[in-house]
């Protein structure tokens, strides 16, 4: 018996297999009649063996089987795929749900007649992995179990527009599909942020922003840019230059002064102002909207660890404004400095702008 080696992508049930069967006909009337062997008869004398065609195997959704009952329903319809995997599901179901007959494989004038009792077979063209991601969506079910991989997920949305589904009415928050993209973003922020615009996915364009903090602009191609389209190519550029300019204001403050002292008097106090402008100025000329935290690493040369997930890690912004301290010898200052550099990097987690 065939079986297939790796369905459980696509949901599958190892045990349910059916097969197309091969039966031999013995022909009648003038036709040529084959004798039987006499069971004597030497090996070498034996009639060769008649070849037959190999079995077909077809394995059924663990989801959507024959007893999956939506809505009070039993499934009428069993879709299949390319790869030889079957889908029950309801003929009424993906009508009501779809806008255009589901891609017109549900139109009762295309389907023809149809045997009452006998569930209509319909063959679609996608494989088991991606469709079964597509049928979930459509019920309004999760396919975390069997963790598509994010092209996949991504493929879907694509799909579901060819089958009449709207993506703004399945890819929205608490709609599976679209919790398990946004839990995918962070894999590949751009290409989920490039479907979410073209499809004019407002939540999901926002929320996955928030991880293209590093997005070198200049990576985007034409073709991206298209896809994404003028307005969400404007905000995304937007937040690049609103996040630097929000970094420039921060730092224009320099740490208090303190009450003079023996030691430390107003010429000892301008030592710290002259190394924060210093400091600051260094670290504005690296950090361009736009630019990856990787510049900013060897232009410091003071950070050896850093989270590739922020276009300005915090350890960068202590790192390069701590630098400071080398330069004081006075303790008020050197408390002024990290009281500043506590402000701005508080300022810098919780109140910057962070998506679009």
């Amino acid at each position: 018996m065939e079986l297939f080696g790796d369905v459980g992508g696509a949901g599958m049930e190892d045990g349910d297999v059916f097969h197309d069967q091969f039966h031999p006909f013995q022909g009648h009337g003038n036709g040529p009649i084959q004798n039987a062997t006499p069971a004597d008869t030497p090996l070498a004398d034996t009639q060769p063996n008649m070849q037959y065609a190999p079995q077909t195997a077809y394995s059924v959704s663990h989801t959507f089987h024959a007893g999956f009952v939506a809505n009070g329903q039993t499934p009428d319809t069993i879709l299949v795929t390319p790869d030889h995997i079957l889908f029950h599901a309801h003929t009424m179901y993906l009508s009501v749900t779809s806008q255009n007959g589901f891609n017109g494989l549900v139109d009762p004038a295309a389907a023809g007649p149809v045997t009452p009792g006998v569930p209509m077979i319909i063959s679609v063209p996608e494989d088991a992995i991606l469709f079964n991601v597509v049928i979930h969506t459509i019920y309004h079910l999760s396919c975390c179990e069997y963790n598509p991989p994010l092209d996949i997920l991504l493929s879907a949305v694509n799909v579901l527009k060819r089958y009449g589904i709207h993506p703004q009415d399945v890819v929205v928050p608490t709609m599976p599909l679209y919790e398990h993209i946004l839990l995918e973003a962070p894999r590949k922020p751009l290409d989920v942020f490039i479907v979410a615009a073209e499809n004019r996915l407002e939540d999901l364009a926002v929320a996955t922003s928030a991880h293209l903090h590093s997005l070198q602009l200049p990576d985007i191609t034409d073709e991206m840019a298209e896809r994404i389209g003028s307005l969400y190519l404007k905000r995304l550029i937007q937040l690049h230059v609103d996040r630097a300019n929000d970094l420039k204001r921060a730092l224009l403050d320099t740490p208090k002064t303190h009450l003079d002292t023996v030691d430390c008097g107003y010429v000892e106090q301008k030592n710290l102002e002259r190394a924060w402008a210093l400091a600051a100025a260094n670290l504005l000329l690296t950090v361009q909207p736009g630019t990856s935290s990787l510049v900013v690493i060897f232009r410091t040369r003071e950070l050896t660890m850093v989270c590739l997930d922020e276009d300005l890690p915090v350890s960068v912004l202590r790192s390069s404004l701590g630098s400071v301290e080398r330069q004081l010898r006075c303790e008020d200052c050197k408390a002024s400095l990290h009281a500043r550099v506590r402000q701005i990097i508080l300022q810098w987690t919780t109140m910057t702008r962070r998506t679009i």
